[in-house]
């Protein structure tokens, strides 16, 4: 041991020399010497002295020296740098290396350099000072090289955890993580298809994605759960493409209507309205954002099909016409029969069975029709049809409007 009055010159040659045993108050003495002030000792400190032969001093011994360390109770102040090298000293030996990870406090700016598992320590402890990069980092690093190398494969579950950890670490900082699109990677079409076919929740892919958009380049074959592609219908990052819409139909064909709709005025050029499958008229036959002509567009179509009278689909027929008549608008004349057919079901609930009358006479139904649609009318409309000179009929606004479009008749 050396006392504090040792010379700095004295104790400078003896570092050189490789005669000093690193312990506590050795290295604090250093400190004081060199320094000129005490306090923690940290590795960072100890090479800001640019002292000769006081690494290859620490490599003769590495574990003495990170043990010596440790014994102090508060956290080693390093930085990536410092950490790095001590780190290295026991490359060999993943638990002391995740003993000292943990008894130092400094957030880590680029984690080339580190062995894997502190790697995956840094991202589980949030010790990173950019999350974009030390997830691009680990992404290519951890689960894109080792696929690419045979001689590194890796079990399924060791996959699976490394999987975990990433998506774990993406989850936490999710909003901070819409910084991994801010510049051009060849890697972000692939990344932007892992994380989509990852464990991630809906709500988080879609604040990670909060500052991009997904296309065909990530979306084309891509193996996920048929609610996942519900979820991408109606996800705000996903613009209308037609390859994302044949994906779509082919995978989730229930969520092909909803993905029309939010993108309709983008998918009303692409998709032919007269060939629409029927479910998929049926579910945006609901839509308001789709212009009612676009519909009637597409009943059109279904008439000429003759696929209007499915059961799903001529169930959503009142809707339209409701719509249409509020609108002022005139369905196609070949809708006509199918809508009057509609209006003479007797099971139908007493405004749809108006509505529909109401769009049937703008098509000029013939009044034999109509007669038989009024008898199925309450409310005094089967009175029409005697030889009462004054029939009176309910007041409300539907009343009205098919009292005037009958008087018009």
């Amino acid at each position: 041991s050396l006392s504090a009055e040792v010379g700095a010159c004295t104790l400078e040659q003896l570092i050189v020399w490789g005669c000093l045993q690193l312990s506590l108050p050795m290295m604090a003495l250093i400190l004081e010497t060199f320094a000129d002030e005490g306090g923690d000792v940290a590795y960072k400190r100890l090479r800001a002295l640019s002292l000769a032969g006081l690494d290859s001093l620490i490599e003769t011994a590495p574990e003495d020296f990170i043990f010596e360390l440790m014994k102090q109770q508060g956290k080693l102040q390093e930085d990536t740098e410092s950490l790095r090298y001590i780190l290295g000293l026991v490359d060999d030996d993943q638990e002391v290396q995740e003993d000292l990870f943990q008894h130092t406090e400094c957030l880590i700016d680029n984690l080339e350099g580190f062995t894997d598992n502190i790697w995956e320590k840094a991202l589980e402890l949030g010790r990173v000072t950019s999350v974009p990069n030390a997830a691009w980092s680990y992404y290519i690093g951890m689960i894109v090289r080792p696929t690419e190398t045979p001689s590194e494969s890796i079990d399924k579950e060791e996959q699976d955890r490394i999987r975990d950890i990433f998506t774990a670490f993406l989850v936490r900082n999710a909003r901070e993580a819409q910084r991994l699109w801010d510049d051009a990677r060849d890697e972000a079409d692939d990344l932007k298809a892992y994380l989509l076919a990852s464990e991630l929740d809906d709500d988080s892919l879609d604040e990670i994605f909060g500052s991009t958009t997904v296309g065909p380049e990530s979306l084309a074959g891509l193996n996920i759960s048929a609610d996942r592609w519900e979820f991408l219908a109606q996800a705000h990052f996903v613009p209308f493409d037609g390859q994302v819409l044949e994906e779509i139909s082919n995978n989730a064909p229930a969520a092909e209507a909803a993905y029309l709709i939010r993108c309709w005025a983008d998918a009303r050029d692409y998709v032919d309205l007269r060939k629409l499958d029927p479910k998929t008229v049926g579910l945006i036959s609901a839509a308001r954002s789709v212009p009612i002509g676009d519909i009637a567009e597409m009943w059109e179509g279904l008439v000429e099909r003759v696929e209007a009278s499915h059961a799903a689909i001529v169930g959503k027929l009142a809707l339209v016409c409701a719509r249409a008549n509020a609108e002022n608008y005139i369905m196609p004349r070949n809708c006509r029969s199918i809508i009057a057919l509609r209006a003479c079901d007797a099971s139908l609930p007493q405004r749809e069975k108006q509505e529909l009358l109401h769009q049937a006479l703008k098509l000029d139904v013939d009044w034999a029709t109509t007669s038989s649609i009024l008898v199925s009318l309450s409310g005094g409309y089967a009175e029409l049809l005697g030889d009462k000179r004054t029939v009176r009929l309910p007041n409300l606004e539907l009343d009205v409007r098919l009292s005037q479009a009958l008087n018009d008749r």
